[in-house]
């Protein structure tokens, strides 16, 4: 497997963030929570349904043996 620099980097920072918080999974969540409504006009809203192109087989065949 290649090493990706910018990966490398996202995760080096990823393990700095969660040791700067214990390694603790609730605090970890509240510090994230709170840069959400800090930069809430930064985020990108999710989409309230999944786009389904017209035609697209959607697993709903079935499959006889």
């Amino acid at each position: 497997m290649n090493n990706d620099p910018a990966i490398e980097d996202i995760r080096r920072t990823r393990r700095e963030i969660s040791k700067r918080f214990g390694h603790d999974t609730k605090a970890l969540i509240a510090h994230y929570e709170k840069l959400q409504k800090k930069y809430a006009d930064r985020l990108v809203a999710a989409p309230s349904t999944v786009y389904v192109p017209s035609g697209a087989d959607n697993g709903s065949t079935s499959r006889s043996a």
